[in-house]
């Protein structure tokens, strides 16, 4: 295949030629179940035509809700399948209702392809947006034809491939980014002729298909590689899943740096010979602690409106933060200073894309407009303006510095971004409730500061006294935010001001409520307690487990301070209040401190710990130490199991 043709083939020519090339190899390994190319060719053949069948078309837009980590063979079938004849929309199954509403209106998605069991996280759809779930269709789909669609129903290079959504706009809600058949494309020479993927190569699949690194993941099976999707039970940094990679005999892996230094490598994994970075900033510290003979290590840089990457450079264990390198063929980088002109080599100014790489836009035509915008250099050329800082050296090699608008942005372990102003403008969208609000991160945390509306203090404060009245509003906003955004992007803490810190100039003062105003961690973590605890008898659960696992309770909460560096209020809570809902993640026991939250568990604790174990709500995973410890003794008895 011609891969420096004028014009890259597309997918579903890719797919089919690499079916030509290798039928019998394997091209999908999931729970011990093997596909080979021609076998996947065919049923996802049959996907493409169930989905003619039922009036899609090219510029149809199908959306795909399935688990992370289950019936992966499955999911990878349908995307593939939608992909040969219509635009690919991913839905995940934890996110709240009125944000799947607003994608759905958004993206103008025709059908939705999902579990039943997912059929309530859905909102009221109309006829336009039906729900096809999978169980229902499988004697259809066997029914339809494994012969490739005619050429006439295949997608061209101007039609588009996929819609994801990614972190928000100033307008409260997420932006939808639209990628075209033509850029889709653009990185997979390089997987071939720079990378050398192809047949034998063993790629772990381990991003939600929701996330657009899984793409980076997917497209080398079109090299002939087979791709190797992470089960549920491995899907957190730990020991399970350097076993999966172990045992899969991985040779190519993705990740971001934060999800691979809590790995803690070096690793004993031989077979890897190929480790893709990106997601993150990427440390030298990173590349000190992983580099051995016989494995590469690449930086990868890029950002969804860019397809996935548009720069990739190999690291050297020099000491020094690897640069993201050259830029693909077909692409160009530039760095812009505040009016879009170039710098000089070595100096620091904007990261600004155009080529082939490039996005059609958004859905949001006002975004797309103040972010794709004519480059004054080349009148007719689009330029799309990255907001991260970055410099080139004098031979065209790139090094990423920092988001420019880092302050409002939260990078959380696992390559997710929280858009601060997403947050705030979902807060300011209750202004019966609002009179003026500021979102805040803190090592992080999430914080809403609020001046309340006097009108809703003063109708509650005719029957509640004013503490009560700035609880409810709390809990009013915390339902809120949480109808539209998921639970990474709940704050963890409602601070209630009189009038918010302003500038001489009258400006919002973010500095000061940043460093000055103190935040009482122990009160917010007891209020978040209170209203997720919504039922009697969630009560008392809470109270019974409470009462047995108070010793273990003890002992996880200095562990937890010990690990996350909370401050020294937390060395001091009184465990036994606190519900069941509270996990160590709101303690600051997030995915990169997972391995050695648990491995400090076990040698305190002396019972074996899985890093998975620790994402449990807090009561919960004592409880499982305090099984373990009587279970270890030979001393369990149905009392013991309360």
């Amino acid at each position: 295949m011609n891969t420096h043709a004028l014009e890259m083939p597309l997918l579903p020519a890719v797919l089919e030629w690499q079916v030509q090339q290798t039928p019998d190899a394997p091209a999908i390994v999931f729970a011990g179940v093997t596909v080979t190319f021609e076998e996947l060719n065919q049923r996802v053949n049959q996907v493409a035509h169930f989905l003619l069948q039922h009036g899609v078309s090219h510029t149809t837009r199908i959306g795909l809700c399935m688990p992370h980590g289950e019936n992966c063979l499955e999911s990878l079938i349908l995307l593939f399948g939608i992909l040969k004849v219509g635009i690919y929309v991913p839905f995940h199954p934890s996110s709240p209702s009125a944000r799947l509403a607003f994608v759905l209106r958004d993206a103008q998605v025709s059908l939705v392809l999902t579990e039943q069991r997912f059929a309530s996280v859905f909102p009221a759809i109309s006829t336009a947006s039906p729900l096809l779930f999978i169980e229902d269709i499988q004697e259809e789909l066997a029914r339809a034809s494994t012969q490739n669609p005619v050429a006439s129903v295949l997608p061209t290079h101007t039609d588009l491939a996929y819609i994801l959504y990614t972190a928000g706009t100033s307008k409260g809600v997420p932006k939808g980014v639209v990628v075209g058949h033509r850029s889709f494309m653009h990185f997979f020479p390089v997987l071939k002729e720079q990378l050398l993927m192809g047949p034998g190569d063993r790629v772990s699949q381990f991003f939600s298909l929701s996330f657009d690194a899984s793409l980076l993941e997917i497209l080398p099976l079109l090299t002939g590689a087979t791709l190797y999707p992470v089960p549920a039970d491995a899907l957190l940094p730990g020991p399970a899943l350097t076993r999966f990679l172990q045992e899969q005999a991985i040779t190519v892996a993705t990740f971001t740096p934060s999800i691979w230094m809590a790995l803690s490598p070096p690793l004993d994994l031989p077979a890897l010979r190929l480790l893709l970075l990106g997601g993150e900033a990427c440390k030298a510290a990173v590349i000190q602690a992983s580099a051995r003979p016989g494995l590469r290590i690449f930086n990868a840089y890029g950002l969804t409106e860019t397809t996935v990457g548009f720069a990739l450079g190999e690291c050297i264990n020099n000491g020094e933060p690897p640069p993201v390198g050259k830029v693909f063929a077909g692409s160009e980088v530039s760095i812009r200073n505040e009016h879009l002109r170039p710098v000089p080599p070595g100096e620091l100014g904007e990261i600004c894309v155009s080529g082939a790489c490039l996005a059609v836009g958004y859905t949001d035509e006002e975004l797309t407009r103040a972010r794709f915008v004519v480059d004054p250099l080349a009148p007719g050329k689009r330029l799309f303006l990255t907001r991260d800082s970055g410099r080139m050296t004098a031979d065209g090699t790139l090094f990423f510095v920092e988001r420019i608008d880092q302050a409002r942005r939260l990078k959380l372990p696992g390559a997710l971004l929280v858009d601060l102003d997403e947050i705030e403008a979902l807060l300011w969208q209750e202004s019966e409730t609002v009179r003026e609000c500021a979102v805040e991160a803190f090592d992080g945390r999430i914080v809403a500061y609020l001046c309340l509306q006097p009108s809703f203090l003063h109708h509650l404060g005719q029957q509640h006294t004013a503490e009560e009245a700035e609880q409810a509003a709390k809990e009013r906003l915390d339902q809120h935010v949480r109808q539209h955004c998921p639970e990474y992007m709940v704050p963890k803490a409602y601070v209630v001001l009189q009038q918010m810190p302003r500038t001489e100039s009258n400006k919002l003062d973010r500095n000061t409520l940043r460093t000055e105003i103190p935040i009482d961690w122990m009160s917010a973590l007891l209020e978040k307690k209170e209203r997720s605890a919504s039922s009697s008898d969630e009560q008392m659960v809470a109270q019974v487990v409470a009462q047995m696992v108070t010793e273990s309770n003890q002992e996880l909460a200095q562990l937890a301070s010990l690990v996350s560096g909370e401050p020294e209020e937390a060395q001091v809570l009184r465990w036994q209040e606190v519900n069941i809902v509270l996990r160590p993640y709101d303690f600051g026991i997030d995915s990169l401190h997972a391995t050695d939250f648990a491995l400090r568990v076990e040698q305190a604790c002396r019972v074996p710990i899985e890093p998975q174990e620790i994402y449990s709500p807090l009561a919960v995973l004592a409880e499982a130490i305090v099984y373990k410890r009587y279970e270890q003794a030979g001393e369990i008895s149905e009392e013991h199991l309360l």
